[in-house]
């Protein structure tokens, strides 16, 4: 039993190991760049950091605006990024799932607290989750830009991250926490185009 569980492990570490490489092709840090790049004029220009994603991926969008409203590192002091997700608010996405519908948690939100040049971040591991997709509809008819992390089986429609072979594969949350991680470094990276020194 214990070697069992030990070769699940191995395999699931082998298949994080994987996204990591190829992330850190030149294809995957292209995707990273780009990314980052969009998030960071948008922050620089008055904008904010929108997130969005169901289960995990709410998760995820927690701690990821965590991080940058907060900080990533005490070893890198910098400002307050502004972000927020779209997940945290039970009172509204009760009130919202009971009085319209589950579909749009997401996007009554981006349609209350959303400005054009913000951005909305919409995570879907199934690339077909109906509030993100709605999320996602919303922000771009109201002049927001929008960066989606989805998996294997569908796409919001909107530019997602892609690694040296196209749309990633094999989507199991290892892609979104490498992704992730790699975006984040990115984008506290900031650069000299920081007047406010909201990166640094």
């Amino acid at each position: 039993m214990i070697f069992v569980m030990t070769h699940v492990v191995l395999g699931q570490l082998g298949a994080t190991a994987e996204e990591l490489r190829r992330w850190a092709s030149p294809e995957g840090v292209k995707a990273l760049e780009d990314a980052a790049g969009l998030i960071a004029g948008s922050v620089l220009k008055g904008g904010k950091l929108l997130i969005c994603g169901n289960g995990g991926s709410a998760a995820d969008c927690q701690h990821l605006a965590a991080e940058f409203t907060c900080r990533l590192s005490a070893a890198r002091p910098r400002g307050p990024i502004p972000a927020l997700a779209l997940t945290t608010d039970t009172s509204f996405i009760t009130a919202c799932s009971n009085d319209y519908s589950f579909e749009m948690v997401f996007a009554r939100q981006v349609r209350a607290l959303g400005r054009p040049g913000d951005v909305l971040m919409g995570i879907s591991t199934s690339g077909t989750s109906r509030n993100v997709v709605s999320a996602v509809e919303e922000a771009r008819g109201m002049g927001i830009a929008t960066l989606a992390l989805t998996g294997e089986g569908g796409d919001p429609g909107v530019p997602c991250g892609h690694g040296p072979a196209g749309p990633l594969r094999g989507y199991r949350g290892d892609t979104e926490r490498a992704y992730l991680s790699g975006a984040r470094y990115l984008l506290h990276g900031g650069g000299s185009s920081d007047p406010r020194g909201i990166f640094r």
